[in-house]
């Protein structure tokens, strides 16, 4: 039988668990700052397409976005109707 308190008494258990717990505390802050990040990313998406929606843009509206994981052009509204096409 495996003898817990002797285990962690004799300071190798001890020395287990603070490096572990370290760790998961890095793992823990590392997925709630994503989270948090990806959550700052959706409202902000959402903030531009209700901008679009609300002044009743009829063409599309390119957005530049710039974060933390690089530069993009986004298009938001309706999509252009080009001649001779027809929506479904």
């Amino acid at each position: 039988m495996i003898d817990i308190g002797g285990w962690l008494a004799s300071g190798d258990g001890l020395i287990t668990v603070l490096a572990v717990s370290v760790n998961l505390g890095a793992v823990l802050r590392m997925v709630l700052r994503q989270h948090g990040r990806l959550q700052v990313e959706r409202e902000r998406s959402a903030r531009i397409a209700g901008i679009v929606r609300s002044a009743g843009r009829q063409m599309p509206v390119r957005v530049d976005e710039q974060d933390e994981d690089g530069r993009r052009v986004v298009e938001v509204g309706p999509a252009p109707q080009h001649v001779g096409e027809t929506t479904a």
